[in-house]
């Protein structure tokens, strides 16, 4: 038996599992790609809007400030700018994976690049060795989104 849930636009969902409880499901609004931050662990918001960075090149949009302990679905178009915090604990530069970043959560990075091939995560004991890596590979244009 097939069950479709309301009609609402955009939230339509099907299920032909029987006795399947539906719900309908929201359309993602990504923010420039945002995917989890350490701020979102914490359990506080994620920026609504980025700032706008008056310093970005007039070919290209305004895509704001990219953020060290954030991974995203786009690859950034500018250096991660660092947190102004380390706890001496692992950081995982993702440079190659289904999101990219600079994130403490090792579940999010392993999660970046499960069933990837040819992806690229590594460890680092400090931001700054992570940010260093990561600023390095966007330079040289190896940072890359791969689909599933």
């Amino acid at each position: 038996m097939t069950q479709h849930a309301p009609s609402t636009p955009g939230t339509e969902v099907s299920a032909s599992v029987p006795g399947a409880t539906l719900a309908p499901s929201t359309p993602s609004t990504g923010l420039f790609g945002y995917v989890g931050s350490w701020l979102g662990l914490c359990g506080r918001a994620a920026p609504t809007a980025p700032p706008v960075n008056p310093n970005a090149p007039a070919d290209t949009p305004a895509t704001g400030m990219w953020f060290s302990s954030t991974v995203y679905r786009v690859v950034p178009t500018a250096h991660l700018t660092p947190l102004p915090y380390d706890n001496g604990e692992l950081w995982y530069g993702i440079l190659v994976g289904k999101f990219v970043g600079v994130t403490q959560n090792q579940g999010l990075a392993l999660g970046a690049v499960a069933g990837i091939s040819r992806n690229s995560m590594k460890s680092y004991k400090s931001q700054t060795q992570a940010l260093d890596v990561f600023n390095h590979a966007l330079d040289l244009g190896i940072v890359e989104i791969r689909p599933f």
